[in-house]
């Protein structure tokens, strides 16, 4: 093995052959498609708004990592059910650092590179006064070492839609009606649909330009799925859009009969009427036999909707957004909490920048005073828990009783977990990066 110490630096914008090389190493690691210089020309202005780095090795990129700066979605008053104030849009956020393309050559494992492009990462965010870190993880094993932990969960769905048809009868009745779209309208008013809705999912980020143009298929490459598109907006009484989908359907005739399936690769809606209503959309359409949708939030509709409730399978369940918290103090006071109360928190972080003693006090209106404290902890957790109190997305009980969080006095974990704990409804699909 090579004992030298290989120095970080980043590929040169302008060189568009030099960038090729720098996303070729990635997509090799990940088995992904071979990029091409069309690609990478398209996504360039995109990669200048943030900062690539990596390591490379007698010329050759052998290490890759890219992060920029964004916000995540935190619980608002609208999702504790708070009072709103009449100036407040009743949301919140997070700065976040999000992380992305981080690969290694299988040539140069185990020399410390990973942890060295993430030192570099993080404490560059933590000086700016980020307040998370986030990223979606290849393997779930790989990230709870440099401090991250699970905040969100996502799944996939599968439907048999003639099973689905019937739907029970307090299901929400369609606010207005659904009209046919196209490519130009969404991408109009997509973006802004998406984003209000994404800010009531917490850890949900927003989309870029180019994660739009990759939605339309108008970067290389281009070539989506198979089968025909349908896109569709749904229209309040007034007619403005208040909702997006974006299907594609393939299949044939099997024994006579028609064998269809529709991916739903994109459903938004401005509420949970809106969003029911494209759902009854996508299940009616003729000749398909199942719906399928990836990439869910928690708190989808779909499953409680229809009469039959195993019509609706989820396929898969997984971990989503794992974030890193750099600055606890400042993550806890930016969300709404479900619930007044106290409690006092000592994060272990050793040797990171989250670690410390914290008294949280939740007012009446859901807004928390958060200070440094020596009074004895009534709760004790790693930092790669505490994604899970400031989501408020995932049940702290199974963490207690499994040693994944410590509680020094009867129910101060119910305590905790009253205060943080929300009741989100997916009104979007989850957004990767």
């Amino acid at each position: 093995m090579n004992g030298d110490v290989l120095p970080i630096s980043s590929p040169d914008l302008d060189d568009v052959a030099d960038l090729l090389a720098w996303r070729t190493t990635f997509v090799t690691v990940f088995a992904m498609p071979a990029t091409s210089p069309e690609e990478t020309e398209a996504v360039r202005d995109t990669y200048r708004e943030q900062l690539l780095t990596g390591v490379r090795q007698d010329g050759r990129w052998v290490a890759t990592f890219r992060s920029w700066t964004a916000d995540s979605a935190v619980p608002g008053p609208l999702l504790t059910g708070m009072p709103v104030a009449a100036d407040d849009h009743g949301t919140r956020t997070v700065s976040t650092e999000l992380l992305s393309s981080v690969s290694v050559s299988p040539t140069h494992r185990r020399r410390g590179l990973l942890t060295r492009l993430m030192a570099d990462c993080l404490d560059r965010a933590a000086q700016r006064g980020t307040v998370v870190a986030s990223l979606f993880a290849s393997e779930a094993a790989i990230y709870g070492r440099y401090g991250f932990g699970v905040a969100t969960s996502t799944r996939d769905l599968s439907v048999d839609t003639r099973a689905a048809r019937g739907w029970h009868a307090g299901a929400p009745a369609d606010p207005g009606r659904i009209r046919l779209s196209d490519d130009d309208e969404l991408a109009a008013l997509g973006p802004g649909l998406f984003e209000a809705a994404r800010l009531q999912m917490p850890g949900a980020i927003g989309r870029n330009a180019i994660s739009w143009l990759r939605q339309l298929e108008r970067v290389p490459p281009c070539k989506g799925p198979d089968g025909p598109r349908v896109q569709a907006v749904h229209l309040a009484p007034d007619g403005t859009v208040d909702g997006y989908v974006r299907a594609r359907t393939e299949g044939a005739w099997s024994d006579g009969a028609p064998r269809y399936t529709t991916t739903v690769e994109d459903l938004t809606g401005a509420s949970p009427a809106v969003v029911a209503a494209l759902w009854r959309f996508c299940l009616g359409m003729d000749l398909v036999t199942t719906l399928t949708a990836g990439h869910r939030g928690q708190g989808e509709l779909l499953a409680h909707l229809p009469v039959d409730s195993r019509s609706v399978r989820v396929t898969s369940q997984a971990d989503g957004h794992w974030w890193r918290v750099l600055d606890a103090p400042a993550a806890m006071r930016s969300r709404s909490w479900s619930r007044a109360g106290r409690v006092v928190l000592d994060v272990v972080d050793p040797g990171g920048p989250a670690a410390g003693r914290w008294r949280i006090d939740v007012d009446e209106q859901g807004r928390a005073e958060v200070t440094p404290t020596t009074a004895s902890a009534e709760v004790t957790l790693p930092v790669q828990t505490l994604p899970a109190v400031l989501t408020g997305m995932v049940d702290l009980a199974p963490l207690l009783a499994t040693g994944r969080l410590d509680q020094h006095g009867a129910g101060a974990v119910a305590r905790l977990h009253g205060m943080a704990r929300v009741a989100p409804v997916a009104l979007a699909g989850v957004q990767g990066f």
